[in-house]
């Protein structure tokens, strides 16, 4: 947890340190500003761990709001914290220190403990409360990376499935059983599809998430990662549904609610899941990303321009150029959009449908390395034409910014802190793939420029209008 005194350098060895170890130290004023509010009436009742501890500043402040005369017995009573980093554990001893605690009771209460492995063995009287900002490092990242590989030990036996090294962290505290727990973690964990789902599933089968503070801005030094502090009480029965207040710090604080059910795996996002849910689907034929080997293995004579999306320098793809044959360059010239799943910071610039060669004077974009789904990803379809699709692109932005507007961007997940006005988010390809789908495609004798112009023209309120009447069947598309 980072003092925001701390004075260490900027480095990128250090950026890359704390990136490989999953690591990053929190602020004090976090704990001040958005946790101590809610227990401060509760000090003397829990015994308040940290089994993350950093150098223990979601711990060690408590201290300052309780009397001197009191500290010594408070921390000795109240407060134990643990980290599996040696230097972290002598920071927070030296931090206790400070507070006056005896060395004694300081290297008893404060200890080294990978609670990755197992919760630590504590001897407390009283019923214990977990509060901590655990390490965060993907599943996918760990196994491509030689340096972190040895944490895939921890996704083994009761793991198995999970996705990301906090989410083992709330295994541990679900085995203990705890009553209580307040937990800083990426906010994948409420608003990601996938990554977050057996998490979710298995934690509100006996807890509850009272409330949650998303901060959509810079809080580590060394990351851009957006984090929720979510408040955890374990309950006698498995919710299948209750709603949440949530409070959003970004350039503003907003306040929402937000229910979570688990016919969704407990995602925030409902809203998205219903609207789509009740369309009409077509039954249109298409497949995400072009790779290389396509057009390599289909050489002639026509030459085409691509942008390679896996090659990327000063700020910009590489341009190459291939000689394809006849019907590769009809594909190619009949297919004109691709897929942007990430908000660039600008309002031109968010996730949506977009015209391959109005963005990037490109014929197509390719694959030439693995497929990552943060790149601009090439849209091929069997059949529909140029033409159609640019009316696809209109109906596919609009309805994504009607969604966005109606909830708050809550089915989105947040990417990173930015300097942009607004808070960057990323569109999942299942959530992309499920909005073509409600496209109404119409026989070729009974196409309707009318409803063309009709969505081109529409805002929100005149597409809300439209979802109902679609989910009403009042309009025949076939």
């Amino acid at each position: 947890m980072e003092n925001k005194n701390h004075k260490s350098p900027d480095t990128g060895m250090e950026k890359a340190r704390r990136r490989n170890f999953g690591s990053h130290f929190t602020p004090v004023d976090i704990f001040e500003d958005y946790i101590y509010p809610n227990i401060s009436d509760r000090l003397f009742d829990y015994a308040w761990t940290d089994n993350f501890c950093g150098e223990g500043n979601l711990i060690l402040p408590m201290l300052e709001h309780v009397d001197e005369d009191h500290r010594i017995q408070f921390f000795k009573d109240h407060l134990f914290l643990s980290d599996v980093n040696e230097d972290a554990v002598v920071k927070s001893r030296e931090k206790a220190s400070g507070y006056g605690i005896p060395p004694d009771i300081v290297e008893k209460n404060i200890s080294v403990n990978d609670g990755m492995q197992a919760f630590p063995k504590l001897k407390t009287k009283y019923p214990i409360f977990h509060i901590t900002n655990p390490p965060y490092l993907y599943l996918g990242y760990i196994a491509k990376t030689a340096d972190v590989r040895q944490y895939l030990r921890y996704f083994t036996g009761s793991a198995s499935g999970l996705q990301d090294l906090y989410q083992i962290a709330l295994l541990r505290d679900f085995e203990k059983g705890l009553n209580k727990m307040v937990y800083i973690i990426p906010s994948n964990f409420l608003f990601g599809n996938s990554v977050s789902n057996e998490i979710r599933k298995l934690l509100f089968s006996r807890y509850r998430l009272e409330k949650a503070t998303v901060i959509e801005k810079k809080v580590f030094r060394f990351t851009g990662t957006n984090v929720v502090i979510c408040f955890f009480t374990k309950t006698s029965g498995n919710d299948q549904k209750f709603t949440i207040p949530v409070t959003t710090v970004a350039r503003s604080v907003t306040h929402s609610n937000i229910t979570l059910e688990s016919r969704n795996n407990y995602r925030a996002g409902l809203f998205f899941d219903d609207l789509i849910s009740s369309l009409p689907k077509n039954d249109l034929k298409f497949d995400l990303y072009l790779s290389e080997s396509d057009l390599l293995d289909c050489p002639g004579t026509f030459k085409t321009t691509v942008i390679d999306v896996s090659c990327f320098s000063n700020r910009k793809y590489a341009v190459r150029e291939y000689m394809i044959n006849k019907d590769t360059m009809s594909m190619i010239r009949r297919n004109v959009l691709f897929l942007r799943t990430l908000d660039s910071g600008s309002r031109e610039g968010r996730c949506g449908l977009y015209n391959i060669r109005e963005e990037f004077n490109a014929d197509a974009i390719v694959v030439s390395g693995k497929r990552y789904r943060t790149h601009p990803i090439q849209i091929v379809f069997d059949s529909l034409t140029a033409e159609e699709q640019e009316y696809l692109r209109i109906y596919f932005n609009k309805t994504l910014e009607y969604l966005r507007s109606r909830s708050n961007s809550e089915f989105l997940t947040t990417y990173k802190y930015s300097s942009s006005n607004y808070t960057r988010k990323y569109l999942g390809l299942n959530q992309a793939k499920s909005i073509i789908r409600t496209y109404p495609i119409f026989p070729e004798k009974e196409r309707n420029s009318a409803f063309h112009e009709a969505i081109a023209l529409a805002d929100n309120f005149e597409m809300e209008k439209f979802f109902r009447d679609r989910s009403l069947q009042n309009m025949k598309f076939a």
